[in-house]
């Protein structure tokens, strides 16, 4: 069975375990878009190239790589697509920091990076959270309708693993 093949029958938390090691590895850019898709790929090109790809594990919507075309060997992180929740992501990562990014009226959730290789993990939720009394998860104003809305287990849609430069 190839790596590829393989991943698919994982786990979330081996899955990710998994691809942290193959990243300290030093797996390229090629064997790294090999691994997530058969597919073709399309690459747009801000300052940074971002390789979007349609990955052949149907849990993820998108995995995109991010890396600098004048170093295409130095991936500086990648972008899982899909929907999990914090509970999910705490028991596949561990504890997490939180923070309120002003400037895009968010709330980012940052996870230890065990792994050498890896310098971040993160994930971004659209509102500016606040924690709930006794752990009872988080709370934002609805900037539409200003009414207060809870949620005990907060949903992400992303998660991203940046990797050390």
């Amino acid at each position: 069975m190839s790596d590829a093949q393989e991943l698919h029958t994982l786990s979330l938390k081996e899955y990710f375990n998994r691809v942290a090691l193959l990243l300290s590895r030093g797996i390229d850019l090629l064997q790294l878009t090999d691994l997530f898709t058969q597919q073709p790929y399309e690459e747009t090109r801000p300052h940074l190239i971002w390789r979007k790809l349609k990955p052949s594990d149907p849990r993820f919507s998108l995995i995109q790589i991010i890396y600098d075309a004048a170093a295409p060997d130095k991936i500086n992180a990648i972008y899982w697509d899909f929907a999990i929740n914090l509970s999910e992501l705490s028991a596949i990562f561990g504890p997490y920091n939180w923070q309120n990014e002003p400037n895009s009226e968010s709330t980012a959730f940052v996870f230890p990076a065990p792994n050498p290789a890896v310098s971040l993990i993160k994930t971004r939720h659209p509102q500016w959270l606040t924690a709930l009394p006794n752990e009872a998860g988080f709370g934002y104003v609805d900037r539409g309708s200003g009414a207060k809305m809870v949620l005990p287990d907060p949903e992400f849609s992303f998660v991203q693993i940046s990797l050390k430069k």
